[in-house]
């Protein structure tokens, strides 16, 4: 609804959402949901029903020549998203991983390469094939962003 109708930009809106959340009435909840329609999905990727989660692994985790869709973003931090929107990633792109070059990992999509640091990489949930092992859980600091984003 902030991005679709409101046209607030993917990357600013989760704070925004974050402040609508504590004030917003049942009422308006609802016509939000409606004026969505079958939207499943938040504009980083989470679903807006938690029963629709797809589970996905950590870009950083697949290996060179794999298949990847962007599933979503785990860290959902003002800078991190304004990083990965000047990269080019957004969930729901498909490409290739490509030979990482030093600390990046780069993911080919329709001929463009996509560059994005290691530790990022981490928080990039992906569907993969071939698909490294699933994870239990990514290591809570690069979830919350405790380290490098104050969260």
């Amino acid at each position: 609804f902030l991005t679709d109708v409101l046209e607030i930009p993917w990357d600013q809106v989760h704070e925004e959402a974050e402040r609508l959340e504590y004030w917003m009435s049942d009422t308006v909840e609802q016509k939000m949901l409606a004026a969505i329609g079958d939207a499943k999905t938040c504009p980083h990727g989470h679903p807006i029903f938690e029963g629709d989660r797809i589970e996905g692994v950590p870009l950083a985790d697949v290996e060179q020549g794999a298949d990847v869709t962007v599933l979503r973003f785990e860290n959902e931090a003002e800078d991190l998203l304004h990083y990965l929107k000047d990269t080019g990633l957004q969930p729901g792109l498909k490409g290739v991983v490509a030979a990482p070059e030093g600390d990046e990992v780069i993911v080919e999509i329709n001929g463009n390469r996509h560059s994005i640091s290691s530790s990022v990489a981490e928080t990039v949930s992906v569907v993969a094939d071939p698909s490294p092992p699933p994870r239990v859980a990514l290591p809570e600091h690069l979830v919350l962003g405790e380290d490098r984003y104050g969260r």
